[in-house]
């Protein structure tokens, strides 16, 4: 049964990838539609482009789309590359790394 305690986590992953995905295919596909036939031909390619991103709609979209990347693709990655680099080595005693403990 979906919505039971052990499916929500992946119904939800599942919701959020999809959102994602949607949001990350149709923002550079109205762009291009918009560059490439504009509702008004008269317009400079510069005027396109600054009202496309002029839109609420499609800054909220940037911001769903930079969320997710930032919260579920960079920051893990950022996250271990710090460990890796940084470490906490200062904590850790050359002591305990002798004695096997």
């Amino acid at each position: 049964m979906i919505g039971t305690q052990t499916d929500r986590p992946l119904l939800t992953r599942t919701w959020w990838a999809v959102l994602f995905q949607v949001v990350a295919a149709s923002l550079p596909v109205d762009f291009v539609l918009n560059l490439v036939h504009p509702a008004d031909q008269a317009t400079s390619i510069a005027t396109r482009v600054v009202r496309f991103f002029s839109y609420f709609t499609t800054q909220s979209n940037l911001l769903v789309l930079a969320t997710n990347m930032g919260e579920h693709y960079i920051s893990p990655v950022l996250t271990v590359l710090g460990w890796l680099l940084f470490g906490p080595r200062p904590r850790i005693r050359s002591s305990c790394s002798r004695s096997g403990w």
